[in-house]
C-alpha cells in the first residue's frame, strides 16, 4: 500500500508535474530524461550523476522529490501458476499495487493480443514491423500466453508512441529551428544544395555544413535508441506497386498513422516531408528506416507534380520509347483523344493495351467511353494550340467560317482533315464530352468555339469558298476547277483541298457547298446546269488500222481529272499504256464509263478546258495514242 502522506504519480506522467527548479528540469530533458519512470529507472542504476550541469545539489533535489512520492504501477506479481510469475513493470524500478492484484496471465496477454490487433487492423501499425526480430503480425496469433517473452514484446509495441508526429518531435525537439529547416531542406522534397540554403538564411556554405552536422550529432544518437515502429509501418505501407504519394499520404491521415503536432514549432512543417528527411539523413545508421523501391518511386513523382500517379504507372512511362511518346502526342493532337484500341494495333507502338492503359493513368487520362482517354490538364487545349493542334484547329475553323456546328458536322469535318495523317476519329459519343470538357460552348445541340477567330485558310480553301459564295452557296466540281485553274493553281490542288478540308461537304454527285449551311434548290439545279456549259460530243470510229478512236471535248472536271467520263463509251474496258516524250509508259484505264490516267497527256498537250482530243486504242499492242483534234 502507498503511504497515506506520499502524492501518486504515474511512471508515464512528465517530470515537469514534479517542480523541479529549471536548471534541474532542464539537465534532465537535455539527456532525454522526460518521464518520472525513465527519472526513477536512472536514478536507482545511478546514472544521473552523469548527466551534466545536475551535480550534488541537483541529485539531493531529485533525492527529495522522489522520497516523498509514490510511483503507481500495475502488477499482477504472484507466485502462483495462474498468474505472471513475474512483474509486468520489471523488477528494477519501484511499484504501487493499484488495480485487480490477481489477473491471470493469458488474460493479460490476450488482452495485449487484442490492443495491438485493433492497431494493426486500424493501419496504425504495418504487421511487419519486426520487434526483436519477430513480426508484429505473428506476435498477435501466438497461442503461448504463459511467455514472458511475448509479454515483454507486446507491452514494448504499446509502451511506444502512437504515431509519426510524436516521434518526430521525441527526435526533433532538441533541436533549434534553424538547424530543423536544414534537415528538412537538406534531405526533404527539394533537397537543396549548400550553396542554395546559404543564400537563404544569410550565412556562409560552411556554416550550413556545420549547422546539419550539429544537428545530426544531436538526433542520431536519440534516433539509435528508439522503436520508431510508426516510422517504420509508414515507410512499408509505402511498399506497394499500386500506391500513389496521394493515396499514401491520405491512408496515413485518415489511420492516425500521422498524427498531429502538438509542439507549435513544428505547426508549418510537413510532417511527411519531415519523416521523409529525418529517415532519408539517418537511414544509414539504421537499415530499418530503408525506403522500400516503390516509396522511392512515388516521392519522386510527387516532386515532379505527379502526387496521383502510382509506382506501377510509372514503370509505364519508363517502357514507352521517345519515339513512341512522340507519336502518341500528335495522335492526341490530331484527334483530340487517344483510342487505346487503335494505338494497340498500330505499327508506331510496342506496347500492349494493358500497358498502354497504365501508361495513360500515369499520364493522368481518364476513359470517356469505347477505350478513349482524355485529359484536360495536359495543357492541350484550344487556348494553348499550336499549329500542329489540328483538332482544335479543325473544330475552331469550323466555328470560324461554318458557325455553330452539330457533333456529326464536326466528325465529318475532321475526317477530312485526318484522312493524310491517318488517325482516327472519335465517335460522337466521345467528341462530345471531348468538346464539353475543352471549353466549347453548346446550344441547341450546336457547337462553337467562343474564343479567338481561326482566320487562317490555304490558298485552295480561298478559291473554293469564293466559288461557292459566287454560285449562291453551291457549287460544281466543274465549277470549282474552273476556279482554280482560272487563279493558275494546278487542279490536284482543288482535288486535295477538296479531300482534306473539314470546311466542305459535297452532299450530292459533284455538288459542293459550306457544311452546315443550307443548300437551296434554285442554287443546286444552277449548279447542275453548269456541267452542260461544255457538252462532251463522244464519238467512236475506226481507222485503217483497225485502232478505236474515241474522241471528247474537255470540261475543267475532265482537265483536272484527266478523265474521260460517258455512258457511251466504246467495248474498251481492260488496262492500256501511253508513251510519253521521254519514253515513259504511263497507265490508262477504261472502265465501262470512263478512261483515266489521261493527266500527264493532257499536260503534255498543254490542253485547255474546251479542247478537243482524239484517244486511239491498238487492241493489239493495247497502247493508246493520245493527240489534240484541230479545228
Amino acid at each position: 500500500m502507498a503511504n497515506e502522506d506520499h502524492e501518486i504519480y504515474s511512471e508515464d506522467d512528465s517530470i515537469k508535474s514534479l517542480g523541479f527548479s529549471v536548471r534541474v528540469q532542464n539537465a534532465l530533458l537535455r539527456s532525454y530524461i522526460e518521464t518520472i519512470g525513465q527519472l526513477v529507472y536512472g536514478h536507482e542504476k545511478g546514472e544521473l550523476w552523469n548527466i551534466r550541469n545536475l551535480g550534488e545539489k541537483g541529485i539531493a533535489e531529485i533525492d527529495c522529490k522522489l522520497a516523498n512520492i509514490d510511483v503507481a504501477r500495475f502488477n499482477s506479481l504472484s507466485r502462483s501458476q495462474d498468474v505472471l510469475p513475474f512483474s509486468p513493470i520489471g523488477e528494477n524500478l519501484p511499484f504501487f499495487n493499484w488495480g485487480p492484484p490477481q489477473v491471470p496471465v493469458h488474460e493479460v496477454v490476450a488482452g495485449l493480443q487484442s490492443a495491438i490487433s485493433k492497431q494493426l487492423n486500424a493501419g496504425l501499425l504495418h504487421p511487419d514491423i519486426a520487434i526483436y526480430g519477430e513480426a508484429i503480425g505473428s506476435l498477435v496469433k501466438e497461442r503461448n500466453l504463459y511467455s514472458k517473452d511475448l509479454y515483454l514484446k507486446l507491452s514494448k509495441v504499446l509502451s511506444s508512441h502512437l504515431n509519426v508526429t510524436q516521434e518526430l518531435e521525441a527526435l526533433l525537439s532538441p533541436l533549434p529551428s534553424r538547424e530543423l529547416d536544414i534537415i528538412r531542406q537538406r534531405h526533404g522534397f527539394s533537397q537543396n544544395t549548400l550553396e542554395i540554403i546559404a543564400t537563404q538564411i544569410g550565412v556562409t556554405r560552411e556554416r550550413v555544413r556545420q549547422l546539419e552536422k550539429n544537428a545530426l550529432n544531436r538526433v542520431v544518437p536519440i534516433a539509435k535508441n528508439r522503436l520508431l515502429i510508426r516510422f517504420q509501418s509508414a515507410l512499408l505501407f509505402a511498399d506497394d506497386l499500386d500506391i500513389s504519394y496521394e493515396n499514401w499520404s491520405q491512408k496515413l491521415l485518415e489511420t492516425g498513422l500521422l498524427g498531429v503536432w502538438t509542439d507549435e514549432r513544428f505547426t508549418d512543417i510537413d510532417p511527411i516531408e519531415m519523416m521523409v528527411a529525418l529517415c532519408q539523413a539517418i537511414r544509414y545508421e539504421r537499415n530499418d528506416l530503408e525506403f522500400p523501391h516503390y516509396l522511392e518511386v512515388i516521392i519522386r513523382l510527387h516532386k515532379e507534380g505527379m502526387s496521383a500517379v502510382p509506382a506501377r504507372d510509372h514503370f509505364a512511362l519508363q517502357r514507352i520509347s521517345p519515339e513512341e511518346k512522340r507519336f502518341f502526342r500528335r495522335h492526341k493532337r490530331h484527334s483530340g483523344a487517344v483510342s487505346v484500341d487503335w494505338l494497340a494495333e498500330s505499327e508506331h507502338i510496342n506496347l500492349t493495351r494493358t500497358d498502354l492503359i497504365a501508361f495513360l493513368e500515369a499520364l493522368e487520362y481518364k476513359e470517356l467511353s469505347d477505350g478513349w482517354y482524355f485529359n484536360v490538364s495536359d495543357g492541350d487545349l484550344p487556348g494553348t494550340r499550336g499549329k500542329d493542334n489540328v483538332f482544335h484547329n479543325t473544330i475552331i475553323k469550323l466555328s470560324t467560317f461554318c458557325g455553330p456546328v452539330s457533333v456529326n458536322d464536326i466528325y465529318f469535318g475532321l475526317e477530312h482533315a485526318l484522312e493524310r495523317p491517318g488517325f482516327p476519329v472519335p465517335p460522337p459519343c466521345v467528341l462530345e464530352k471531348v468538346l464539353a470538357q475543352g471549353g466549347y460552348t453548346v446550344e441547341d445541340g450546336l457547337w462553337y468555339w467562343q474564343g479567338d477567330e481561326n482566320r487562317e485558310l490555304s490558298r485552295g480553301e480561298e478559291v473554293i469558298l469564293e466559288a461557292i459564295q459566287a454560285n449562291d452557296g453551291v457549287a460544281h466540281h466543274s465549277q470549282l476547277a474552273s476556279a482554280i485553274l482560272a487563279g493558275g493553281m494546278s487542279y490536284a490542288s482543288i482535288a486535295g483541298t477538296l479531300k482534306r478540308s473539314p470546311l466542305f461537304d459535297n452532299f450530292e454527285h459533284s455538288l459542293y457547298k459550306l457544311r452546315a449551311s443550307n443548300a437551296p434548290i434554285d442554287s443546286i439545279l444552277r449548279a447542275h446546269e453548269a456541267v452542260a456549259d461544255i457538252p462532251l460530243n463522244l464519238e467512236t470510229s475506226f481507222d485503217v488500222d483497225g485502232n478505236i478512236i474515241v474522241s471528247a471535248n474537255l470540261s475543267s472536271f475532265s482537265l483536272g481529272h484527266g478523265t474521260v467520263t460517258s455512258s457511251h463509251l466504246p467495248t474498251i474496258v481492260g488496262s492500256w499504256f501511253w508513251t510519253s516524250e521521254e519514253g515513259e509508259e504511263i497507265d490508262v484505264t477504261a472502265t465501262s464509263d470512263k478512261i483515266s490516267g489521261l493527266r500527264a497527256a493532257m499536260q503534255s498537250l498543254e490542253c485547255q478546258v474546251g479542247d478537243r482530243i482524239a484517244l486511239a486504242f491498238n487492241v493489239d499492242n493495247r497502247q493508246v495514242s493520245i493527240s489534240k483534234v484541230v479545228g
